[in-house]
């Protein structure tokens, strides 16, 4: 077995033991409100996540950035899942982690927003997404990073 395969089965089967709590299909379906396509301006252009349901149990997204020069360049790949009773927020960066999965366990689901953890992880350790009035949504990534705060803030619109 690969060393990241095993650290992940440690990490996050304890993560989902002590922070996950039990979610249903029910409480998946809520979650239907991030679907569609969002973007964000940023200083360079403009960003991007697109988000649909890959089936039951999966919503997955990809983000990426159109700079103003025209280029696309992805930066993630996401997934929500339900398996079993606990959702899990499956991000893969792109250049980060050796472009392996990092697990998040939900922690919280209002209906309207969000919060998945991993204190285990080096940067985020919480990842939180709130719907807004209209077409809006707030996200934001925080935790510590080498050991100082840190948090980063997005305003997405809905196309």
């Amino acid at each position: 077995m690969r060393p990241f395969f095993l650290i992940c089965l440690f990490v996050c089967g304890g993560m989902t033991d002590t922070y996950a709590q039990s979610f249903s299909a029910k409480d998946f379906k809520r979650l239907n409100w991030i679907t569609g396509n969002w973007k964000m301006p940023v200083k360079n252009g403009v960003l991007y996540e697109q988000w649909h349901t890959l089936n039951d149990s999966t919503l997955q997204s990809k983000g990426f950035i159109v700079k103003n020069t025209g280029d696309t360049i992805l930066l993630e790949a996401v997934q929500i899942k339900l398996r079993g009773k606990h959702l899990f927020y499956v991000p893969t960066v792109n250049g980060q982690n050796n472009n392996e999965p990092v697990t998040f366990v939900f922690t919280n689901n209002a209906g309207q927003s969000f919060t998945a953890e991993n204190p285990g992880h080096d940067f985020p350790q919480k990842v939180y997404y709130q719907r807004k009035a209209g077409r809006a949504m707030y996200a934001v990534v925080s935790g510590d990073q080498k050991g100082k705060p840190k948090k980063e803030e997005f305003n997405f619109t809905k196309e």
